[in-house]
């Protein structure tokens, strides 16, 4: 997968479902995406562009790097979109300023 520097944007999703984790994961590995568990209730969620986490809360939360290229968040959005998945999200660039949000 890509190297953490390579992802200097930070991308934060509010998942507005009560979903359960490991089939929001397995959507992700469906569609090419590299997905494990990484602890009792996390899942790593990677590609070429993006090295996410999807963790437990309420509501879950899937967060982490992402490439400066703006098709890279539209890829999970739209993933998101096809599995009709309510999520609000922000993206923050390498200074730490609000880029992009929505709901």
């Amino acid at each position: 997968m890509t190297p953490k520097d390579h992802l200097p944007y930070d991308l934060h999703i509010v998942l507005e479902t009560g979903e359960k984790l490991w089939k929001i994961a397995r959507l992700f590995a469906k569609n090419g995406w590299a997905t494990r568990e990484c602890s009792w209730t996390e899942f790593e969620i990677q590609s070429t562009d993006a090295d996410l986490l999807l963790a437990p809360a309420s509501p879950p939360l899937l967060s982490g790097g992402v490439s400066d290229d703006p098709e890279a968040v539209d890829r999970i959005l739209t993933l998101l979109d096809s599995a009709a998945i309510p999520y609000a999200y922000e993206v923050y660039d390498e200074a730490d300023v609000l880029i992009r949000s929505g709901p």
